[in-house]
């Protein structure tokens, strides 16, 4: 998981890396509303990963729980979303908008 990961960051100008666990019914919530926003214009690649099997990424990125959304840019965190209210707010976050 952890090469699929640094490949998506490196691979991508900017991408989204969704964090979830299996078990949480909020995140199941969430990736249904990141499913719709994927779909839409100018959202950049989203890569979902369970948090289970990349603790040593959710401890340097200090993921503070689930479901959290990170945007990366130029290999870099922009920023974390812990609160998916709707498809809207994450469509605007994807593009970097601040949320």
């Amino acid at each position: 998981m952890q090469n699929n990961l640094q490949s998506h960051v490196e691979n991508h100008e900017r991408s989204l890396v969704y964090f979830h666990t299996p078990m949480c019914g909020t995140c199941a919530l969430a990736e249904t509303y990141l499913d719709i926003a994927s779909e839409m214009d100018s959202v950049p690649p989203l890569l979902k990963v369970d948090i289970n099997f990349s603790p040593q990424t959710a401890e340097k990125w200090k993921i503070e729980s689930v479901p959290c959304l990170v945007l990366i840019d130029n290999n870099r965190l922009e920023q974390k979303m812990y609160a998916f209210e709707n498809v809207l707010k994450i469509y605007n976050f994807a593009r970097g908008e601040r949320v």
